[in-house]
């Protein structure tokens, strides 16, 4: 926690809470320049000093047997829709990620599908590689991340039908489904909750920093750390707002159905049946607006774990002073 911590997190909080919608697409064009590593290719290429990548190229997955809920019909639409498209994704290696899966046992985890954050309204391939790069670095493995249609171009369940086909994808390389790590940021923990309820894979873990779980923004950090973090409550009546965007399509009023999809579990997983979540690792950061929510929401995960008796799905909490909402990719964007 330094100094360039601490200027990132004043500009964020000035661009998104004070300049509101303006703040977000000048944040986003800001973090979107041109990218340094050169255009990849579809086999692993040495990028930059210690990092290999390719192009993944991600057909359309056929949805099957899923459990959609109150989505699921929009999902069917979705697909019908999507027939023949593709979508852009990355396989992110360190060097350090090949030493490692050369001596790793059978069984383990072997690759990091990761969901990137951006309120569902920004981020890109580009923007998360170095985010990427460090995660393959840290964990030992390949990092494979993908670039969900974004709002208010596209509205959920989209998202979440797109994140079913990265995750087939990857199944289709060879993972098996307990040698799959599911991680994400932000809404991007949102999207990997949903997906997780959507297939109800058997995971190797979860990993969920600063998680999206609930857009009521009722509990108390929503006030008391309003004045230090960088997000707005979210306000589906406001056509400026990233929840409004994901939820309403451009120039349509707010109805009844969008009101009555707030508490779906899809969209705030803190309602949803957490019988049988994998091993997850939860992290937030108490000076954030949402981490009353977060807190509640593990809370809730290590009782369902508990019911369980399953000590293999035991559910970490671990909590980061004074830090600001997903303050630990702040430096590396």
């Amino acid at each position: 926690w330094d100094f360039r911590t601490h200027v990132v997190r004043d500009v964020l909080f000035y661009l998104l809470v004070h300049q509101a919608d303006s703040g977000v697409q000048m944040l986003y064009r800001l973090t979107n320049a041109p990218a340094s590593w050169p255009a990849l290719s579809g086999g692993l290429q040495r990028v930059s000093h210690g990092a290999y990548a390719s192009r993944v190229d991600i057909p359309t997955y056929p949805l099957g047997d899923v459990a959609g809920g109150a989505w699921l019909e929009g999902l069917r639409s979705v697909e019908q829709a999507s027939a023949g498209r593709i979508m852009a994704g990355e396989c992110i290696v360190a060097e350090t990620a090949d030493r490692a899966a050369q001596g790793r046992r059978r069984g383990g985890p072997r690759a990091v599908l990761h969901f990137h954050g951006g309120a569902y309204v920004s981020g890109t391939l580009e923007q998360y590689r170095s985010a990427h790069l460090a995660l393959s670095q840290a964990v030992g493995l390949p990092v494979y991340g993908f670039a969900y249609r974004l709002a208010p171009g596209s509205q959920y369940p989209t998202q979440l039908y797109d994140a079913f086909c990265a995750y087939s994808h990857v199944r289709s390389l060879g993972y098996a489904e307990r040698e799959i790590v599911f991680s994400g940021d932000s809404a991007g923990g949102n999207l990997a909750l949903a997906l997780w309820q959507l297939v109800k894979p058997d995971l190797h873990s979860l990993v969920l920093v600063s998680p999206r779980v609930d857009v009521a923004s009722t509990r108390g950090s929503w006030v008391r750390n309003a004045g230090a973090d960088i997000l707005p409550p979210y306000n589906v009546h406001d056509p400026r707002n990233s929840l409004h965007k994901l939820l309403v399509s451009p120039g349509q009023p707010v109805s009844q159905d969008v009101l009555d999809m707030l508490a779906d579990p899809f969209i705030s997983p803190i309602h949803a049946d957490l019988a049988g979540l994998p091993p997850a690792l939860i992290q937030a950061a108490t000076a954030e607006v949402m981490y009353d929510d977060i807190a509640e929401f593990a809370r809730r995960a290590q009782a369902a774990s508990s019911r369980s008796n399953d000590t293999a799905s035991a559910v970490t909490f671990q909590t980061f002073a004074g830090g600001f909402h997903d303050f630990q990719l702040a430096p590396i964007l």
